[in-house]
């Protein structure tokens, strides 16, 4: 799946400028245009039906959630004044 999370929770009663920024190696959060977490790929060991054991690796790439903010799991629980979605 897709849940990602960033280590990051904003100060509750505070206006901020959350900026979202994904790219083929990842995704960087940016809080009031400061840069608070990047995520950039995992590696996981896995083992395949013979028994070899390899790495996979995983990037941790944007895919956004638009049809609903605010899930019951996982989601987004704050206000949103303004949204912005664009292709840079």
């Amino acid at each position: 799946g897709y849940t990602y999370s960033f280590d990051y929770a904003p100060v509750a009663g505070q206006w901020n400028r959350i900026s979202i920024h994904g790219d083929n190696n990842g995704t960087s959060l940016y809080v009031n245009g400061e840069l608070k977490q990047r995520l950039e790929g995992n590696k996981k060991e896995v083992t395949d039906a013979k028994g070899k054991k390899s790495t996979m690796h995983i990037q941790q790439t944007l895919v956004f959630p638009l049809k609903q903010i605010g899930a019951t799991a996982n989601g987004f629980n704050g206000g949103i004044r303004s949204l912005k979605v664009e292709k840079l």
